[in-house]
């Protein structure tokens, strides 16, 4: 019994480095995109578009490899996707033109896609009911201890002004990982959910009725949070750089703020699911809260650096909160319905729908019509995800 308990935290915490550490290879370019920006000489849209790229193979990626995670041998697949990501790291460290960088970032997006959804499904299938609330919470943080590590490293290289040395850093992360993982997993190991599977066959034709709505309305709002999540941890550099007048090294600095309160937010919502029972009005809340929080700094243009980067802490620490329940949350718990990693892979699709459009969209529309209408938008974009998770509420299977 106790051999089994430490194989199940040795994979819940190498599941958790994995993918929190593959955000160095995924957010290198996105975390120093002001220096990309004066480095090359390119337009705000034109850096955007590389982000894009990334967002549109990733969330592509994201439901194919979903579709087909329980079909894939773990031990080759993460240290493949990790050292791929590093060669394509590696090419920018060494000066790849900027003309190849979306086509670069492209393959990473395709790449990095099938991270996911085969953590959900190694999670599944080897972590047992009294493990698994320990392996949700350590999920849960993956995404801001990620962004952490890139934004931090990254303000660090770029006050030794060679901010190139993000590429290199996150490659030999990633590929260090990757050997390990190679050398510690076991196909031997996914043994646990095997039984259940079987024992829940027979009930699954009707509980697919309402899961399938509850997808839909989930599908949606994920592709609205992640418009606001991902346009403002692309974004929120340039606008307190265009905006409050700081220096590049220090609006990435306070960047990383942002995933810091994001933990929280993981938290937060980890805690509101013991009481909020249903996805979609947990959802509906946190979206409440980070609408007021957009509403603020939208509505005074002449705010205080401090409080702006407080209430951008909120609104992301809301947005890692609702990215928490439909990536992480809802597929382990209904892991009895249907397929763990299927399920984290479709809705992180939806979600990088909305990634795929604010990199682009977002930083065309600042070039236009500045960053005051970039908020704006945000505000609507939030009002709407409140209403359509309000009315999704009242149907579709939730977590019992």
């Amino acid at each position: 019994m106790k051999e089994k308990r430490i194989s199940q935290n040795t994979i819940i915490i190498l599941c958790w480095l994995i993918y929190s550490m593959a955000y160095l290879g995924r957010y290198s370019y996105n975390a120093n995109i002001t220096l990309i920006i004066d480095s090359y000489g390119v337009t705000k849209a034109q850096a955007g578009l590389v982000a894009t790229f990334f967002f549109f193979a990733y969330g592509v990626g994201q439901v194919i490899n979903g579709i087909l995670s329980s079909r894939y041998n773990k031990r080759i697949l993460f240290p493949t996707v990790l050292l791929v990501s590093s060669a394509i790291n590696l090419a920018l460290y060494f000066g790849a033109p900027f003309f190849s960088i979306k086509y670069l970032w492209l393959i990473n997006g395709f790449a990095q896609s099938c991270l996911w959804s085969g953590i959900v499904s190694v999670i599944s299938k080897t972590v047992d009911d009294a493990h698994l609330g320990r392996a949700m919470l350590l999920l849960s943080t993956t995404t801001c201890v990620g962004t952490i590590a890139a934004y931090s490293s990254s303000s660090l290289f770029a006050f030794l002004n060679n901010f190139r040395l993000a590429f290199l850093f996150g490659a030999a992360v990633m590929t260090l990982l990757g050997v390990i993982w190679f050398c510690v997993y076991g196909k031997d190991l996914e043994i646990y959910r095997m039984e259940k599977e079987k024992e829940n066959t027979g009930g699954r034709k009707g509980a697919m009725r309402g899961f399938i709505v509850l997808m839909m309305f989930l599908g949606f709002v994920s592709v609205i949070h992640n418009i606001v999540k991902d346009g403002l941890t692309t974004w929120v550099p340039e606008i307190l750089k265009d905006r409050y007048g700081l220096p590049d090294s220090l609006s990435i600095l306070l960047t990383v703020v942002l995933p810091i309160l994001g933990i929280f937010g993981a938290l937060i919502s980890l805690k509101l699911n013991k009481y909020i029972k249903n996805f979609l009005l947990l959802i509906s809340l946190l979206f409440a809260v980070s609408t007021v929080g957009i509403a603020f700094i939208a509505g005074v243009p002449a705010m205080n650096v401090v409080l702006a980067v407080i209430l951008f802490g909120v609104v992301v620490c809301m947005m890692h909160g609702i990215n928490n329940v439909v990536t992480s949350f809802a597929p382990l718990k209904l892991r009895d319905v249907v397929d763990s990693g299927k399920m984290a892979g479709i809705l992180n699709g939806c979600c990088y729908a909305g990634s795929t459009v604010s990199s682009y969209a977002l930083g065309k529309i600042a070039d236009v019509g500045g960053w005051q209408t970039v908020l704006n938008i945000l505000v609507i974009l939030s009002l709407c995800s409140i209403v359509v998770g309000i009315i999704g509420s009242r149907f579709g299977r939730n977590e019992k």
